[in-house]
């Protein structure tokens, strides 16, 4: 899969840029940070030296498995078949994911009897 990209976003104080990732037909894949790095003169890379270092960043077999794996694969249920989860934790002091920061924090000061 052929794949291009945009330059988004300059960060001048980091120099550094987040980089968009498109298929062929323009749909957005992903991001990612590329620190800048410089010419032999000490300057930015721009233009084809710069599009073609970007280039080695995006990672094609990543996005290319992804697809694939979206796309369907045969056997799926075969692996389902073999998953064991985790059995149901049984700790009172279990962190949900509904719970805010402060709902723990005062579960476990009066589990330990610091506040009533």
């Amino acid at each position: 899969m052929a794949l291009g990209h945009k330059i988004r976003i300059f960060d001048e104080e980091d120099g550094n840029i987040q980089v968009s990732i498109h298929k062929e037909d323009g749909t957005e894949l992903g991001l990612i940070a590329i620190d800048l790095p410089f010419d032999a003169d000490g300057n930015y890379l721009v233009g084809d030296a710069l599009n073609t270092y970007i280039t080695e960043f995006i990672p094609n077999e990543h996005y290319t498995r992804k697809e694939t794996v979206g796309a369907g694969i045969s056997n799926k249920a075969d692996v389902e078949a073999m998953v064991e989860a985790y059995p149901a934790s049984d700790d009172p002091m279990a962190e949900s994911e509904t719970e805010s920061i402060e709902e723990i924090i005062d579960k476990r000061l009066k589990h330990h009897s610091l506040i009533s």
